[in-house]
């Protein structure tokens, strides 16, 4: 009776395991369908960045609100410095937030652009690669198992992150970066962080909140960020049509003013910030008019 006994408890234990098995990919398949953000602390960091922002405005105050990734956080100059040079150009009040983050796609920002539709902005300018950009299954899982083990034991790399937001918003230096990095060595970067597609998921979801945006009197341009004319040539993106509304610097930028092959230096920055400014002025006086 007892060998009977001994025998059975593997069996019991193959069992325990493929019901484990089971509900940890029925799980997996969940989070693949609906991502989770690659991490929480981004989002609350910013959410409260949004906040005190939206909570200052007033109708006087003409409110300008800029998601991207890192390059777009390269390319433009601080968010002080930008509201004083619109200022300077529409001679109004204005005030500027930039939320950016490493390797971006949509859905990192989407409950923070959800955020928007309550308030008196008057401009969300989305960086264009947004509308493509799909996060690839390899930093997929890369992310569910982060937020898995902090699930589990509260702490590790997704929530609160190894990663100091506020100098995450803030961090323009060219020695952070892989200066050295060879085309070949970004793609393969970027084949582990996304893929791209204009008919995806995080496209459609934008696409609708730019509509609903667009329908409360928000101006939503799309912003095309230039990079070194090595990367424009070999590295994957997407571009949309012109009647998209799409701004694009028509300015030739020297591939010595980038860091690397797709961030900008003091020098680019400078000069995209400049002309940014006039792009922002101009929709301004266009949707005043």
């Amino acid at each position: 009776m007892a060998e009977q006994s001994s025998k059975s408890i593997p069996i019991l234990v193959w069992a325990y395991t493929a019901t484990f098995t089971i509900l940890l990919f029925v799980v997996l398949l969940l989070f693949m369908k609906n991502p989770i953000p690659k991490s929480e602390a981004f989002y609350d960091f910013n959410a409260q960045r949004l906040d005190q922002f939206v909570k200052h405005m007033d109708t006087q105050t003409i409110g300008v609100v800029v998601f991207g990734d890192s390059r777009l956080r390269y390319a433009l100059e601080e968010d002080e410095v930008l509201a004083k040079q619109i200022e300077n150009r529409i001679q109004k009040d204005v005030a500027v937030l930039s939320i950016t983050n490493n390797w971006a796609i949509y859905s990192d920002f989407e409950q923070l652009v959800e955020k928007l539709l309550e308030s008196d902005i008057s401009l969300v300018v989305v960086q264009e690669e947004l509308f493509a950009k799909e996060r690839a299954s390899s930093a997929s899982l890369l992310v569910w198992r982060s937020f898995v083990i902090w699930r589990l034991i509260g702490t590790g790399p997704w929530n609160p992150g190894d990663i100091d937001h506020k100098q995450l918003q803030a961090e323009k230096r060219c020695s952070v970066l892989r200066e050295n990095e060879t085309i070949e060595e970004r793609k393969e970067r970027i084949s582990r962080w996304m893929t791209f597609d204009p008919m995806g998921e995080n496209a459609n979801r934008l696409q609708e909140m730019r509509n609903k945006l667009l329908g409360r009197g928000v101006a939503v341009p799309i912003l095309r960020v230039p990079v070194s004319s090595a990367a424009s040539r070999e590295l994957p993106g997407f571009a949309f049509d012109d009647n998209m509304n799409v701004l694009v610097n028509q300015e030739v930028f020297l591939d010595e003013n980038f860091c690397d092959t797709v961030h900008m230096n003091p020098v680019a920055r400078a000069a995209y910030t400049r002309w940014f400014v006039g792009q922002v002025a101009m929709v301004h006086r266009r949707i005043t008019n």
